[in-house]
């Protein structure tokens, strides 16, 4: 155990960032003294049989002399005895030996259990006995423990105390949660209480703990660093500042009284400086030492207070973020719990806007990152359906959130002149470099001027500062100046004096130029530039009259447009973006990239004016370490996957890659929905995911008319309820897209059809047969009849077998997703793209219904 115990303080010494040398030897102190304790605080239980009991009746209390004998290791000893019956020979009792300092034996006389085959470890009223069946602070413990064992022990115990003081600090974060307006619209929708949330939010704190790691760690390094620096602090507060404060009010007194008296009587310190026997050059150096170095500690104990200030703030916020999800997580337990599940909420701020938080995870977006990052692809085009979320994916992917990305998204116009898009992405870029290391000026003639004076005066003060070190090296050099000239004659006045000269010198000249300061007047320059061509005109004029002498001088600026061409711009904006990736990358320690994103140029329906606009754009491709991200039409994806077997094309040659995005899962629609609303039972979620068959835009959309069609109601609004009424809200906007384009048609019967507000009806067996009374008739009666027979299946489904719906767990991110609801979007996904291939889909599914009624008689 002493080899573990020094063992784990090496560990600790050579792991710990911030261990000083005195730390170390304390902690080292601090394994003695608890192996020396130990010595006197573990034992081993043996069964002791009691031989002689000295006049056990002549007392009323019990307490009496007994002799007590153990075979294991053989000992007999006398020992009073306490206990709540009459001590007989013959008894058997539980003996404490010492493993260490055999002469102290103990007798538990009230033990309640066998003795242990292990060490016994007594901490004060704790008894940790290492055996089978025994517990210490509620853990199981074994019979061989071994000193690492005991270490790993400790940790945890550690670990628990640690854990209950974090669900301390979020019991407290979570009580301001508790009156803002999102949790009072959950308290007042169910009927649980607060604290149960809390308590049941809140049970798993490991969870929590992990959660805030990155931040709880940059708060404990900032603290620590802070108590260093207070630790270093304190002396010197102690010894340096009074003194100061002195010198500054002698020197106050003596302006005030227009006499040196006080300045004399400071000089004659009796105390820790005694300028008695200093000389004088001496005493004003070290004073002038002390007035530079108060200076030093306040500005770093202030920088050091800011920073550590700012990191626990960053802590708190992320672990009430981490404690806010806990806690709206536990109401979609308890809205899951309900039977039959209903919704209670009646608002949904969520849904109107786009946060950070908002942002699940894709996929796609892993791929497009690796290729990003690892493979070093320069320009990835993303394609995908309308409202698939390509331009989610192009702000989560360019946000300020992504540490190693400084990114910007530009929408592409669907008419444009090409310079027209240029100029506005360079003005763009310039704008992003602005707002990362704000608008910079270049330096006036003045500022110019003053730089140069304080280099200067650094420099003179620099090479004072190496005089005085030389001084130290060359000390008969040093005696003969000091006898002459009214210097400083003791050695460590004059290292002194070199240090802070040293520190005075690196203050006056101020931080060097850095390329960011560069790089933003650069850009603040460009920006002008974008715009606007300046020209300067000068003018210098002098004469001689009869009666004075005449001069003058004017400067005008003027500034007219930018009559820069196109491959003007072109390389200006590759030689700037060059230039704001090197230094981007130079910020992040070589992983950053500059990332570009073109949006919406798959809103250009011409193919070809597509492919002139790539065509176009893809000169400003090929920049190192600028990746360029432009969304793309399906056209546009098929055309690249057709370059094998076709000549090759404007995407082909002018793309590394490019990524489809799919629909989203179940899993991900629902993950999506529960970022933004909290309280809804997750069958409500996967019925918002099967109307909108996995399109992010569109499951936004049906929630947001889901949470519309609650409202309309009086009271909870069941599933069924919801599924009846959506599916209605579908139906209804189906016929009114089609009323349009069936106007024209010879067979006015789908027309009449269309316009009747009762047709198809409201149930599922009379959705399916409209369906069936329309897959005939080919063209639009097709296209109708399959989204017909869709919504028939969706609203048997949620309405009749919600019981195949609910084998889905949405809370285990293990648990797969349901077959019904893949391939329900797998036809959704069919049904503007080959109609008759969705309703095969369907009608499948529908068959698989019709059999599960036969054998379970639920479908009606």
């Amino acid at each position: 155990m002493l080899a573990g115990l020094f063992g784990a303080t090496a560990v600790l010494l050579l792991a710990g960032r911030f261990f000083t040398a005195a730390g170390g030897v304390a902690v080292l102190a601090v394994s003695l003294f608890a192996w020396v304790r130990l010595q006197d605080l573990l034992y081993v239980e043996r069964p002791g049989r009691v031989e002689a009991v000295v006049d056990p009746d002549d007392v009323i209390i019990w307490v009496v002399q007994a002799r007590v004998v153990v075979d294991d290791p053989p000992s007999a000893f006398w020992t009073p005895t306490s206990a709540t019956r009459p001590t007989r020979p013959g008894d058997i009792v539980t003996v404490l030996v010492p493993m260490h300092r055999r002469g102290r034996v103990r007798v538990e006389w009230q033990a309640s259990q066998p003795p242990a085959a292990g060490p016994v470890l007594l901490l004060g009223r704790w008894r940790i006995a290492f055996a089978r069946q025994h517990w210490i602070f509620g853990r199981p413990v074994w019979k061989d423990l071994t000193a690492e064992a005991l270490l790993d022990l400790i940790g945890e115990i550690i670990s628990d105390g640690v854990l209950g003081w974090h669900r301390s600090r979020c019991e407290k974060l979570a009580v301001p949660l508790e009156s803002t307006s999102e949790f009072l619209g959950l308290s007042a929708a169910f009927d649980v209480s607060w604290r149960t949330i809390v308590q049941r939010g809140l049970r798993d704190q490991t969870g929590l703990f992990d959660a805030t790691e990155r931040s709880r760690e940059e708060a404990v390094r900032r603290t620590f660093r802070l108590i260093l620096v207070a630790l270093a602090a304190i002396p010197i507060g102690i010894l340096v500042v009074p003194r100061l404060v002195s010198v500054v009010w002698a020197a106050l007194r003596s302006l005030y009284l227009g006499s040196l008296d006080p300045l004399r009587q400071f000089a004659r310190w009796p105390g820790w400086v005694p300028a008695d026997d200093m000389p004088r050059p001496d005493l004003w150096v070290l004073l002038a030492s002390w007035a530079v170095g108060a200076v030093l500690v306040v500005a770093i104990v202030s920088r050091t207070v800011s920073g550590s200030v700012s990191a626990r703030h960053a802590w708190r916020a992320d672990l009430t973020a981490a404690v806010r999800w806990r806690l709206l997580d536990e109401y979609r337990k308890v809205a899951n719990t309900q039977d039959p599940p209903t919704l209670q909420i009646r608002t949904a701020p969520g849904l109107a806007a786009l946060t950070t938080d908002q942002v699940i995870a894709r996929d796609e977006a892993n791929r497009l990152s690796a290729l990003v990052f690892d493979l070093g692809a320069g320009a990835v085009a993303i394609s995908g359906a309308r409202g698939v979320g390509k331009t989610t994916m192009l702000s989560s992917l360019t946000g300020p959130e992504n540490e190693t990305t400084l990114g910007l998204v530009v929408a592409a116009p669907v008419r444009y002149e090409p310079k027209d898009f240029l100029l506005h992405l360079y003005a763009e870029l310039c704008a992003v470099v602005l707002d990362r290391l704000g608008a910079r000026q270049a330096p006036s003639r003045l500022r110019r001027v003053l730089g140069r004076v304080r280099r200067a005066l650094a420099a003179v003060i620099l090479t004072a500062a190496v005089v005085c070190a030389l001084a130290l090296v060359f000390p008969g050099t040093r005696e003969w100046f000091t006898q002459r000239y009214p210097l400083p004659q003791l050695p460590w006045t004059w290292a002194l004096a070199a240090t802070t000269l040293l520190v005075i010198a690196v203050w006056v000249r101020g931080p060097r130029p850095a390329t960011a300061v560069a790089l933003a007047a650069e850009a603040t320059r460009r920006l002008r530039q974008t715009r606007y061509l300046q020209t300067v005109s000068t003018e210098r004029s002098a004469g001689l009259g009869q009666s004075s002498m005449q001069a003058g001088w004017r400067r005008a600026r003027q500034w007219a447009e930018q009559p820069h061409t196109l491959p003007d711009v072109v390389q200006s904006y590759r030689q700037f973006a060059a230039d704001v990736a090197d230094w981007w990358r130079s910020e992040t320690g070589g992983r950053g990239k500059l990332l570009i994103g073109i949006d919406e140029a798959d809103r250009i329906a011409d193919p070809a004016a597509a492919e002139l606009f790539v065509n176009e754009i893809k000169a400003i491709f090929g920049v190192p370490h600028c990746v360029y991200l432009v969304s793309v039409s399906e056209e546009a994806l098929a055309n690249f996957e057709r370059r094998v077997v076709r000549m090759r094309t404007v995407f082909d040659s002018a793309f590394d890659h490019v990524i489809r995005l799919r629909p989203l899962t179940l899993r991900e629609s629902v993950d999506l929905l529960r970022h933004r609303i909290a309280g809804v039972p997750d069958r409500a979620w996967v019925l918002c995911h099967s109307l909108a068959g996995g399109m992010p835009r569109d499951v936004l959309r049906t929630a947001r008319n889901m949470i519309d069609v609650h409202r309309s109601s009086h009271g909870p609004s069941s599933v069924d309820y919801l599924a009846h009424h959506l599916v209605e809200l579908e139906v209804q906007s189906v016929k009114r897209g089609f009323r349009l384009h069936t106007g024209d048609e010879p067979d006015r019967k789908l027309s009449e059809l269309l316009a009747d507000p009762e047709w198809p009806g409201g149930t599922g067996a009379e959705l399916r047969a409209a369906a069936e009374g329309q897959l005939s008739g080919g063209g639009s009666a097709t296209a109708i009849g399959a989204a017909l027979l869709y919504y028939a299946t969706v609203l048997d489904l949620f309405t009749e077998r919600a019981d195949l719906v609910d084998v889905w767990d949405g809370q285990d991110a293990e648990s797969g997703e349901p077959e019904l609801i893949t391939e329900l979007a797998r036809a959704h996904s069919l049904l503007a793209v080959d109609p008759a291939v969705a309703v095969a889909q369907l009608q499948r599914i529908q068959a698989y219904l019709a059999d599960e009624e036969r054998r379970t008689g639920v479908l009606s």
